[in-house]
């Protein structure tokens, strides 16, 4: 199992989350593979492969924060089908640090439709921001696809 980024050799436990939380049948696949896929510096994409089946997250760095080397945005799927976005809506300035990040998700069923919405808040570290608050507006959270965010690539 690959879980470090090709560019930076970083873990980033979101990507572990995706391999052991995207497979409701862990029997089913013996083996994982993933890899990060750099795109143009404006994005990058994880993307777990078992056997015929591919899971990924894509980040964007195109906004506001991504000159800052913090994702702007990010979209779970499983194949083609969208599973969750999140879109990063603010820095919370902390003094002392660490400071926080705020990101909107929401999450869909497989026809496409809201089953949840709520803000996470992101705690930095020295290799990206982990989840310290989970606020939930509204619906059931099934999944949690977004349990790190990467900051400063």
């Amino acid at each position: 199992m690959r879980l470090a980024c090709r560019c930076c050799g970083l873990l980033c436990v979101s990507f572990l989350l995706l391999t052991l939380l995207g497979c409701g049948n862990q029997e089913k696949y013996s083996e994982t593979d993933q890899s990060i896929n750099q795109h143009g510096g404006e994005s990058a994409e994880v993307v777990t492969t078992r056997h015929a089946e591919a899971s990924h997250i894509t980040y964007g760095y195109d906004g506001q924060l991504g000159r800052y080397g913090i994702a702007d945005n990010a979209a779970a799927y499983d194949g083609a089908t969208l599973l969750a976005k999140a879109k990063a809506i603010k820095v919370i300035e902390k003094n002392p640090g660490p400071n926080q990040l705020e990101v909107e998700e929401t999450h869909f069923s497989a026809t496409g439709k809201v089953t949840y919405r709520g803000l996470l808040r992101f705690r930095f570290s020295g290799d990206g921001a982990y989840v310290e608050e989970e606020m939930p507006i509204s619906g059931q959270k099934e999944e949690s696809y977004f349990s790190g965010w990467p900051s400063g690539r």
